[in-house]
């Protein structure tokens, strides 16, 4: 495969999919056998040619969120998604990765547009997130 598999997977999945390094690194490159540093950073250059984002999640230690690199891991799992995609322009609306010059009642004004068209689409079917999210309830919260 090429890394065009990588473009199709995330573009397949509406312009967000999950990962794990394995097979990033697979389709990126088959004959790396193994994950460093340097490659990882060869892949975020790739990934920003590409105007793809990625997001890192769990526990961020010695370093921002926004700033985290790549994981060289083969097991990590990240998030990939088309910056220029809907689910795209949420995430960097909601992070640091905003266009310069944007003001915060802009930014929230786009969001509380986008949230109306989720909850009247989805019909609070989010009502209960803290269960979505393996918080538990707001009930179990309180006990």
């Amino acid at each position: 495969m090429s890394p065009q598999a990588i473009i199709d997977k995330i573009t397949e999945n509406n312009g967000i999919a999950a990962f794990n390094m394995k097979w990033i690194k697979r389709e990126f490159d088959s004959t790396w056998e193994r994950l460093s540093e340097s490659r990882c950073r060869e892949l975020q250059e790739w990934l920003q040619s590409e105007d793809i984002g990625y997001l890192c999640l769990g526990a961020h230690s010695g370093h921002e969120r926004r700033d985290c690199p790549l994981p060289s891991v083969e097991t990590a799992e990240v998030l990939l998604y088309q910056k220029n995609s809907a689910i795209g322009l949420i995430i960097r609306l909601t992070s640091s990765d905003t266009p310069p010059g944007y003001q915060p009642a802009a930014i929230g004004g786009m969001l509380s547009m986008m949230a109306g068209t989720l909850e009247s689409v989805w019909k609070g079917a989010f009502k209960d997130i803290r269960g979505i999210l393996g918080e538990g309830s707001s009930e179990q919260q309180r006990a």
